[in-house]
């Protein structure tokens, strides 16, 4: 990729200047509500998105349609599925987003392991806290770096952590 010189990204730019004309507008007639500066509260690129959740589906969507498993798992999966459902795969994605928060990295999870896209948000928080109850070392981190973990029984992970930590 070219460098650019230091200068951010022409959309990056333009969104300054746009942002940077709506202030001066909005100054320069205070009678007018329509164009108001933006808040401290607000972020100022959300790039075509209302709010944080909105944004993790964006990247969600980035990271399956740039995915060869993903796009394989979909192109080879019947209709009806839930591969081939947009919405539903949404939704479950935003479920599970809703159910471990910002600490678990759920649309790289979701990349790494679609098959866990067919397990309810609420059994996969059944599958985690049994993971982190059969096996304390492992972190939030751990899920969405190997999310199949939680496609594999406790007592099977249980046995192979013993077996690799030489424990009877």
């Amino acid at each position: 990729a070219a460098s650019s010189g230091g200068r951010a990204p022409w959309c990056l730019r333009w969104r300054a200047t746009d942002l940077g004309a709506r202030v001066v507008a909005a100054a320069s007639n205070p009678i007018s509500s329509s164009s108001s500066p933006p808040s401290a509260e607000e972020p100022l690129f959300l790039f075509g998105v209302d709010n944080d959740e909105d944004e993790m589906i964006q990247r969600f969507w980035r990271l399956w349609a740039g995915n060869a498993h993903c796009r394989h798992t979909v192109t080879h999966s019947p209709r009806g599925s839930i591969f081939r459902d947009s919405d539903a795969i949404e939704a479950a994605v935003r479920r599970l987003h809703r159910y471990l928060g910002p600490m678990v990295d759920v649309p790289k999870a979701f990349m790494r392991e679609p098959e866990l896209l067919r397990v309810t948000a609420e059994e996969v928080v059944r599958r985690t806290v049994a993971l982190k109850t059969s096996l304390p070392f492992l972190d939030g981190r751990a899920f969405h770096l190997a999310p199949g973990l939680l496609m594999v029984e406790p007592a099977v992970l249980v046995a192979a952590a013993e077996a690799l930590l030489g424990r009877p």
